[in-house]
């Protein structure tokens, strides 16, 4: 087998394995945030709210 397909080989799975591992990861990043204070809870509610208006435009 020639060097450069050796070494193709080898790259293209190190590249194509941290495709994989990032798609895992961002995954597990989507679910919702665990224990939140409540003070938290309300200012991400509130920036969640005021983006939602920002978006809808003025009423």
């Amino acid at each position: 087998m020639p060097m450069w397909a050796f070494l193709l080989t080898i790259v293209g799975g190190l590249i194509v394995f941290g495709v994989i591992y990032d798609q895992i990861n961002k995954r597990k990043m989507r679910k919702t945030p665990k224990n939140l204070s409540s003070s938290q809870m309300v200012y991400t509610e509130n920036y969640l709210n005021e983006v939602r208006n920002d978006i809808s435009g003025p009423q």
